[in-house]
């Protein structure tokens, strides 16, 4: 069904903390998965080590760094007929074109004529959306801790997926149940991190005091936007940890290798995989490594 209406995203835009004229009119566009929220990005627990916004601020980058619809302190429209990805990419492509047209609040009007997305799960499905439906408008796409191949694990199950007002009437109590979220720690730990030593239990700790929603809508339009994207002819950097139960389901994510496919005339195609990581990278204590491989990437494309 068609849907349509005003909505209200949270954004926050950084200007870099170092100028760096060959980057001054490039913008990276920050987008989380699911259960998580513009803290997955920039979070305030060490940012110093934590945070990829403040990494590429250091790098001479500017970044908008947003909440997807239902998501933080973005609008909760319905959660089955409106929250879904097909929406979700939409409003992500206004934010872009109202990047690239120097209508970004905080930019002083300064119009942004590179753009490099940076997609972490759901935010990489979404980003693939992006690249198939509207192949001119993003310049470069890291698609982070996402593939196209899918561990056949009862993920359900597996994070604990139960109505975010049950789970916590505090935050989550004026939701309805379509509203989602992961069950506790213990499941975030199981679903998300690598093995012990990997990353700090306060890391953890944080993660799941943070923990934001997903929607009914969003699981029932997963595949919609995972198609082939032959007409995008912009960098892709494909990459995932290598303890990611969710999307490396071969040894080493060798999988990763075979996302050229989805891809098949982007002007470069690269794959790389974090060790001793899970799926949310940002929260390992490999996190500077993993922001590193992304920035080296960027150098060399």
């Amino acid at each position: 069904l068609p849907v349509s209406g005003t909505f209200g995203i949270q954004l926050r835009f950084c200007e870099p903390t170092v100028v760096v004229p060959s980057r001054a009119s490039t913008i990276q566009v920050l987008v989380h998965g699911i259960t998580y929220n513009t803290a997955y990005w920039d979070s305030d627990f060490k940012p110093e080590i934590y945070s990829y916004a403040h990494f590429a601020s250091r790098k001479g980058y500017a970044t908008l760094n947003l909440a997807r619809l239902g998501y933080g302190l973005s609008d909760h429209p319905d959660p089955v007929n409106v929250v879904q990805y097909p929406l979700s990419a939409t409003v992500i492509i206004e934010l872009i074109k109202l990047a690239r047209n120097g209508g970004v609040p905080g930019a002083s009007g300064r119009a942004f004529n590179k753009v490099v997305y940076v997609g972490h799960s759901a935010g990489s499905i979404i980003g693939n959306g992006l690249v198939q439906q509207v192949p001119d408008l993003i310049d470069a796409a890291a698609l982070t801790g996402f593939s196209h191949s899918v561990s056949d694990l009862d993920l359900v199950t597996l994070f604990g997926i139960q109505p975010a007002a049950l789970n916590d009437p505090a935050r989550f109590g004026n939701l309805s149940s379509d509203y989602l979220t992961t069950g506790n720690a213990t499941n975030r730990e199981i679903s998300f991190y690598s093995a012990a030593g990997t990353f700090e239990p306060e890391a953890l700790a944080y993660d799941e005091a943070h923990k934001d929603t997903t929607t009914t809508g969003e699981g029932l339009t997963t595949g919609v936007l995972q198609g082939v994207a032959p007409a995008y002819t912009g960098h892709v950097l494909s990459i995932a940890g290598d303890g990611d139960i969710v999307f490396c389901p071969e040894s080493d994510c060798a999988n990763l290798e075979k996302e050229q496919e989805f891809y098949p005339n982007a002007a470069s195609f690269e794959t790389a995989v974090v060790p001793s990581t899970g799926h949310s990278l940002n929260f390992h204590n490999s996190a500077p490594v993993f922001y590193n491989m992304i920035q080296d990437w960027l150098n060399r494309r």
